[in-house]
C-alpha cells in the first residue's frame, strides 16, 4: 500500500510537471492589430516621391557683369522690390578709367585720321597723290570711326553694369553678398522672385503619373503653418522624365495655390497630396493588410481566435487605403500587421481592435 501512495504521488508529479512544460511550450498566440470593415467614401491619392518645394516661375538671378566692388547694397532677403528699383552700386572705375583712356586716345587718332583723308582728297584734285593713297586714308579713318563707336558703347555699358536695376516687381529671396565684397563677372549678387506667380513643385513616380490630370484638387500642407491645410490645382504635367534609372524615372508637375494664397516664400518645404478619385461607399482595408501570397492577393481575417488567410480581389489603392472588390464583406475583422513574426493561416492571434 506504501508503495502505491508512493507511485501515485509521483505520478501525480509527473502530470502536473508535464502539463506545465506542455502549457508552457505550446505556441502562444501571436498579438495583431485589427479593424472592422466598413464602407465609407473613398479619396484616391498621389503622394510625391520627396518633399516638395515652393518655387516661382518668374524668377532672376542679377550678377555682375564686370569684375567690380559692391558699394552700395540697399536691399535684403523678404525685401520687397519695383521694377527699375536700384538693387546694387558696383565701383567699376578701373575698368571704367582704362575704356575711357582707350576711347580719348580713339578720338585723337579719329581727328588726324579725318584731318589726313581731307588732305589727301585735296591733293589728289591736284593730281598730287594717287586714287589709292586717299582710299587707304579713306579706310583708315573708317576702321578709327569704327574703334571709337565700339569704345564709346562700351563706355555706355560699363556705366549701365555699375548700377543694376530690378527687372520686375518682386521679392528679394536670396542676397549671398555683401556691400564691400568684390564681386567677379557672373558672381550672383541678388535673386529676385515674383510672388505672384508661385507654385509647388513636386515630384511624381511613373507608375502614379498616368492617374494624374489637369485641374485635380491638391492639399498642401507647408512647415512654417503647422496644423493648417491649403488647398491648391494640378497646372502643368511635366511630358520629360527625369532621372536616369529605371527604379527612379520621375515626372515633375506644378500645382498653384487656389485663392487666397497662403503667405510662403519660394524654398519653402511643402507635403502634397493630390487626389485623384473619388469612390462611394467603398468597401476598403488598410493597404499594408494586403499581402501578395504567389501571385494572390490575401488578407488575414480574425476568426474565432485564429488567422485566416482570405483571397481577394483588390480595386483603386494607394499608399494608404485599397479597396476590396471582392472576397470580404463589411463587418469582418481584418489583421492590419500580416507581417508579424509567425503570422500565417490558422495561427492563434489575439487581436486588439483599431479605428479604421
Amino acid at each position: 500500500m506504501a508503495r502505491l501512495r508512493v507511485f501515485l504521488v509521483i505520478a501525480a508529479v509527473v502530470i502536473v510537471v508535464g502539463a506545465g512544460v506542455w502549457l508552457w511550450l505550446r505556441p502562444k498566440p501571436v498579438a495583431v492589430k485589427y479593424v472592422v470593415l466598413k464602407r465609407a467614401d473613398m479619396i484616391v491619392s498621389v503622394f510625391p516621391t520627396t518633399t516638395s518645394t515652393i518655387r516661382s516661375d518668374n524668377e532672376v538671378t542679377i550678377s555682375a557683369q564686370r569684375n567690380g566692388r559692391i558699394t552700395h547694397l540697399p536691399v535684403e532677403e523678404g525685401d520687397s522690390v519695383a521694377r527699375g528699383q536700384i538693387v546694387v552700386r558696383l565701383d567699376l572705375s578701373e575698368e571704367t578709367a582704362r575704356i575711357f583712356a582707350e576711347r580719348d586716345q580713339a578720338r585723337a587718332a579719329l581727328t588726324e585720321a579725318e584731318r589726313t583723308y581731307a588732305r589727301l582728297q585735296g591733293l589728289f584734285s591736284k593730281g598730287y597723290v594717287s586714287q589709292q593713297e586717299v582710299d587707304a586714308a579713306k579706310k583708315g579713318r573708317d576702321a578709327a570711326k569704327a574703334l571709337v563707336t565700339g569704345l564709346d558703347e562700351a563706355a555706355a555699358q560699363y556705366e549701365k553694369y555699375s548700377v543694376l536695376r530690378a527687372p520686375f516687381d518682386g521679392v528679394i529671396s536670396s542676397r549671398p553678398v555683401q556691400a564691400g565684397d568684390l564681386v567677379t563677372i557672373g558672381k550672383p549678387i541678388v535673386t529676385i522672385v515674383d510672388p505672384a506667380r508661385l507654385y509647388i513643385s513636386s515630384t511624381i513616380d511613373e507608375v502614379d503619373v498616368g492617374r494624374l490630370s489637369l485641374q485635380q484638387p491638391v492639399k498642401v500642407a507647408i512647415d512654417a503653418f503647422p496644423g493648417k491645410t491649403f488647398e491648391a490645382v494640378v497646372d502643368r504635367i511635366s511630358p520629360v522624365v527625369t532621372g536616369g534609372k529605371l527604379e527612379t524615372r520621375t515626372f515633375e508637375t506644378r500645382s498653384r495655390f487656389r485663392p487666397p494664397a497662403p503667405p510662403v516664400k519660394p524654398g519653402m518645404s511643402a507635403d502634397v497630396e493630390i487626389l485623384t478619385e473619388k469612390v462611394a461607399g467603398a468597401l476598403s482595408v488598410p493597404t499594408p493588410a494586403v499581402v501578395d501570397k504567389k501571385g494572390e492577393k490575401i488578407v488575414y481575417r480574425l476568426i474565432g481566435g485564429r488567422a485566416v488567410a482570405t483571397p481577394v480581389r483588390i480595386g483603386l489603392s494607394n499608399w494608404n487605403v485599397t479597396v476590396v472588390e471582392s472576397g470580404l464583406a463589411e463587418g469582418e475583422p481584418v489583421i492590419l500587421t500580416p507581417d508579424v513574426g509567425g503570422m500565417g493561416d490558422g495561427v492563434k492571434a489575439a487581436g486588439t481592435a483599431v479605428e479604421g
